[in-house]
């Protein structure tokens, strides 16, 4: 009886970890870069990232490289900084010192 506690703890959380894994397999993709140019261009005409994910997918696009997409738009562009103006963000805003 007492090891099997141990055991059954161990089993439990190989069980959780494999369904973790499961749940998340489609999140991540391949992009090719002319896809992903596709996309950024997309969001340079529009300018917003919802935008962006709702026309992907109206095209089409798998939900992995919707996700792919934003995670790399919101690293090269630091749209993660809420309160920092999108030329800011681009680089577009330095002013000659």
């Amino acid at each position: 009886m007492n090891r099997t506690l141990p055991a059954m703890a161990l089993l439990a959380l190989l069980a959780a970890g494999a369904l973790s894994c499961s749940v998340y397999r489609n999140d991540r993709c391949d992009l090719s870069p002319a896809r992903y140019k596709q996309a950024r261009l997309l969001y340079d005409m529009v300018g917003s990232m919802d935008l962006v994910k709702k026309t992907l997918s109206d095209e089409g696009w798998r939900r992995c490289e919707i996700n792919e997409v934003e995670y790399r738009l919101t690293k090269e562009l630091h749209l993660d900084t809420p309160y920092e103006p999108r030329a800011a963000a681009t680089g577009e805003a330095r002013s000659s010192q």
